[in-house]
């Protein structure tokens, strides 16, 4: 699972994911906020970024020092944990309003979500999710059939199957 076994590495991977938790406002940023709201909250949420950004490439520096394996690709270890994946959500919300925010503040964390990438589930995942588009003026989901669904949208739930939505 996405869980580690060892209790002290739970420990060290809660900790990892609740100081991810601390990016979230990227989630209403991207998915909410228009105009001049948009605009005020991206300029405070990348005001803070460097130092977030800091503290997660610390966190995985000592999880590769505390296993003494300098090359360990995972906070988790050699597996990915539910703290890789919530850290990587964040940080890849984040890349789609400024692309160069994770790479130019730490070569360590661009290196770590290439390899998060690399992970063939998450290339299926990543290849068959819809494309956000509209950030800041009308965000909505484009899937992969051209379909726009926005939480506007009046036809009600969507579902996602194979790259393309279905209605309920």
């Amino acid at each position: 699972g996405c869980y580690p076994e060892d209790a002290n590495e739970c420990i060290f991977n809660d900790a990892v994911f609740e100081l991810a938790q601390e990016m979230c406002t990227i989630n209403p940023l991207i998915n909410c906020y228009v105009g001049q709201q948009h605009r005020q909250i991206r300029e405070w949420y990348f005001s803070k970024f460097p130092g977030q950004v800091a503290m997660l490439e610390n966190q995985l520096l000592i999880a590769r020092r505390r296993r003494k394996d300098e090359n360990s690709p995972y906070f988790g270890g050699t597996s990915p944990s539910h703290a890789d994946f919530n850290v990587y959500h964040h940080l890849a919300n984040a890349t789609l309003i400024e692309p160069q925010c994770v790479s130019s503040e730490s070569d360590v964390l661009a290196a770590w979500m290439e390899t998060m990438e690399d992970l063939p589930k998450m290339q299926k995942y990543l290849k068959e999710r819809p494309k956000l588009v509209g950030i800041g003026e009308d965000p909505g989901l484009l899937d992969s059939s051209g379909r726009f669904v926005s939480q506007r949208d009046p036809e009600g739930h969507a579902w996602l199957r194979e790259g393309k939505f279905c209605f309920s």
